[in-house]
């Protein structure tokens, strides 16, 4: 995206850099978390789609131009509130990736928000069935629990699983997710499941189709 339709920004947490990119809009506060491995760049072909908000993306912990050196969900949490308070745009709708889906959850779950979008993350009900190990850039050393962050939001929630461009991809990723698509939707029948035929980053393989969700469900639960 040209340098002119976003602005760089740094919030000061304890001393240290969380880097936000704000692109501007108007409506209320969207910020947008990406996964383990990239930064807040992923969202570029997500954006021009995104019009009802005002759309901020975050470098979580040990990413892009966020300087702590590594990654946690307390950090993610923690850097979440500052950028918030340093916003000053009331409570957020959060969206989150991957990784930062779960960690949205997380946020969600023990903080006040409008509503919630975890796309393709979590994938499953338990983190260690996630085969995340210390040397993955998603590994966090303090996994919440799932089920019970479900269980605990209080506000719209929807969540996208991918069930892969192929036959093939389909009979192993629809599988991994299903036990988490079958709780939400047997346990918590509130929280909106979608499933999309594409891979796991589906802000790159299904940006407008993801843009649209993230629109249609966050604008009806804001009113």
């Amino acid at each position: 995206m040209p340098a002119t339709s976003y602005l760089d920004r740094v919030v000061q947490r304890d001393g240290r850099c969380v880097h936000v990119r704000d692109f501007g809009g108007d409506g209320p506060l969207l910020l947008l978390w990406h996964g383990a491995g990239v930064d807040a760049t992923i969202w570029e072909a997500v954006i021009p789609h995104l019009t009802s908000f005002r759309v901020v993306a975050q470098d979580l912990p040990g990413h892009g131009r966020s300087s702590i050196p590594r990654l946690s969900v307390a950090d993610a949490v923690a850097d979440g509130d500052a950028v918030i308070t340093d916003l000053g745009l009331g409570e957020p709708v959060m969206a989150g990736l991957s990784l930062g889906g779960w960690a949205a959850l997380h946020y969600a779950a023990t903080r006040r928000c409008r509503a919630l979008v975890c796309l393709d993350g979590p994938t499953n009900l338990d983190y260690e069935a996630m085969g995340l190990r210390p040397t993955h850039p998603g590994f966090v050393p303090d996994p919440p629990c799932v089920p019970e962050d479900f269980v605990s939001l209080r506000c719209p929630a929807m969540a996208v699983l991918c069930a892969g461009e192929s036959p093939d991809d389909a009979q192993w990723m629809v599988p991994f997710r299903a036990g988490l698509a079958e709780y939400l939707t047997t346990a918590l029948p509130d929280i909106r499941v979608e499933w999309l035929k594409t891979g796991h980053m589906l802000v790159l393989t299904r940006p407008k189709e993801t843009a649209a969700l993230i629109e249609q469900f966050a604008a009806a639960a804001v009113g």
